[in-house]
């Protein structure tokens, strides 16, 4: 016989849970990890799948039974208790045959014999423990290698006890608790107060097969224990645990024999699934990991560029368009080099994403990396907007959606809400949107809003007009552009509390008079919005009216001339009796005309 040199399989997993105990996530001294040792467990699944194409169930499948060669060698020893199925010799507990003992098998819970019981009673299965002999088959090792992996992933045995026939009245209970490494008693778990009426009903069970168990337990106790580990699965525990190798110990260690794999080559299939994908995922991760080197350093480019143009932009504020070049020179080296960082900072970008859809080729479905990529077409999509580019923020968006799967659907969705209060209060609001129409943004009704105070009024992104009329007021239109996800709460900077839009009376204003209330509500990036009055072919004089008490500028226009700014004066408000154009950010949002108002 071969002597081999090594360790067993129940030594690595020592070591291995071992050092996961100390905080190094199941990765032993000697370099045992667990996708290691699952490779070497698939390779023990293969050589029992050999042996059961052949007819030979090995019947005493556990830990200790599997070698691991100094040189990478995988074998399963100890076929004492192996069972030729269809043979006519009833070479096993029931015959006259003295049964085959290793010294490993003498071991008080790791005996192999059990009364007249042949197995070891941890890695035994229901039907083994009960001694239904023409029930034992590939699918009796089929639970031994279960009952293995189990051990693998929690650091011990499924069921564990003071002697042998308390651990096998373990196993006749029910399935074990699911495999996790945390410590104290697991559900399951038998007390070990009484272990002679626990001795005395395994001997019952021992010597008297099924029929012992339903002398023992009762017809209708052991129809409900049969049942409700018929419907037990190994529920989630330790999160360490793969939820993928949870479900094939699961499945292996099923109650019933037709549950589990029919042979130990379908569960060697199913874990070398496992490790492909295990492997993929690595490859998957170390592309992220280099990713986020490169996004580290483009943020540090990218860093260092805007330093050096702010530096720039101050020494050249203090020259003169003619000064001599000499005196530039330093400030445009200053700018060649920060024109260098950003291309280096454009092009590590560019490999950033790159990386993360290399690593979306070995795992299509890594989270890791379409978050990643999701959180930069996000970026890029928001800073497209800012600028109004709306080409960029088509394309952004549409890469962000195949990406983001649900995370951003509410940035994507991108509803805001409006809050708006009126002095005096009550007055009626009616929403209109500005829509596009024969290349005219012209208001088209949606609704009536109700009455003011309105707060924390759901909308959706874009320009509207607010048409606010109170009782006995004039009415006032405002308009509003709210931004991604914006909250327009009409706080002035500086204020705690919204700013109340003022409704003037009848006879505040002249008949051909426009009241252009200040700003919008919730506009935090300026102090109101610009106004500009095209006055081309419109004579007379100007009286400019905003909403008072705050101080805005007027760009005033005619025959294409800008005039000088003119600041408006404390009070209520001014009176611009000529066509007012208002603009947010750039957009027109609302055209008024005095005359018809």
């Amino acid at each position: 016989m071969k002597e081999v040199h090594g360790q067993t399989l129940e030594s690595a997993l020592q070591q291995l849970h071992a050092a996961s105990e100390a905080g190094q996530n199941l990765e032993g001294p000697t370099g045992w990890t667990l996708r290691r040792v699952i490779e070497a467990f698939h390779r023990a699944c293969e050589a029992v799948a050999y042996a059961h194409a052949r007819g030979v169930v090995h019947r005493d499948l556990k830990p200790s039974n599997v070698m691991l060669g100094a040189f990478g060698e995988v074998l399963v020893v100890d076929w004492g208790l192996a069972r030729v199925m269809g043979s006519s010799k009833q070479e096993d507990v029931t015959g006259d045959m003295d049964p085959v003992v290793t010294d490993r098998s003498r071991g008080e819970l790791n005996a192999t014999r059990c009364g007249q019981i042949a197995g070891t009673p941890a890695s035994m299965a229901p039907e083994q423990a009960r001694g239904e002999l023409h029930r034992i088959g590939p699918v009796t090792d089929v639970y031994a290698l279960g009952a293995t992996l189990y051990a693998i992933l929690s650091g011990h045995a499924p069921y564990h006890g003071t002697d042998a026939l308390t651990v096998l009245q373990q196993v006749l209970r029910g399935p074990p608790p699911p495999p996790d490494r945390r410590s104290g008693q697991r559900d399951g778990e038998m007390p070990a107060e009484k272990p002679a009426e626990m001795a005395g009903e395994v001997t019952g069970v021992i010597t008297g097969g099924m029929a012992g168990v339903e002398t023992l337990m009762g017809t209708s106790q052991l129809d409900a224990h049969l049942n409700l580990a018929a419907t037990h699965r190994l529920a989630d525990g330790d999160p360490r645990v793969p939820e993928v190798l949870r479900a094939i110990c699961a499945r292996a260690m099923a109650w019933e024999p037709a549950d589990r794999f029919p042979e130990a080559g379908d569960l060697a299939l199913e874990l070398r699934l496992w490790l492909d994908q295990t492997a993929r995922r690595e490859r998957a991760m170390a592309a992220v990991e280099a990713a986020d080197a490169l996004q580290t350093r483009v943020t540090g480019l990218q860093g260092r560029a805007d330093a050096l143009r702010k530096q720039a932009i101050g020494q050249l504020a203090h020259l003169e368009p003619h000064d001599p070049v000499a005196k530039k020179q330093a400030a445009w080296a200053l700018e060649d080099e920060a024109a260098r960082l950003e291309l280096e900072a454009d092009l590590n970008e560019v490999s950033y994403r790159h990386t993360l859809r290399g690593a979306l080729t070995h795992a299509p479905d890594l989270p890791e990396a379409h978050d990643r990529l999701a959180e930069h077409y996000r970026q890029e999509h928001a800073s497209a907007e800012r600028v109004q580019d709306e080409k960029s923020a088509a394309r952004a968006e549409l890469l962000l959606r195949s990406y983001e799967h649900g995370r951003y659907a509410t940035y994507l969705k991108g509803d805001g809400a409006l809050t708006l209060v009126t002095e005096p209060a009550g007055a009626e609001v009616e929403l209109y949107r500005f829509e596009s129409l024969e290349r005219r943004r012209v208001p088209v009704f949606l609704r009536s809003l109700g009455r003011t105070p309105l707060l924390k009024v759901p909308l959706s992104m874009g320009s509207y007009l607010l048409k606010v009329k109170g009782s006995d007021r004039v009415e006032v239109r405002c308009p509003v552009f709210l931004s991604r996800l914006e909250h327009c709460d009409g706080i002035r900077p500086g204020g705690s509390e919204p700013h109340p839009v003022y409704l003037p009376a009848p006879g505040e204003l002249e008949p051909e008079d426009v009241y252009v209330p200040l700003g919008r509500p919730g506009d935090h990036r300026s102090e109101g919005v610009q106004i500009d009055l095209n006055l081309n072919a419109i004579p007379g004089p100007i009286k400019v009216v905003v909403e008072g008490g705050h101080a805005a500028a007027a760009s005033i226009v005619r025959q294409g001339a800008p005039s000088a700014a003119r600041q408006a004066r404390e009070g209520l408000f001014f009176v611009i009796p000529v066509e007012v154009l208002v603009f947010v950010h750039g957009e027109r949002q609302v055209s008024h005309r005095a005359r018809g108002v």
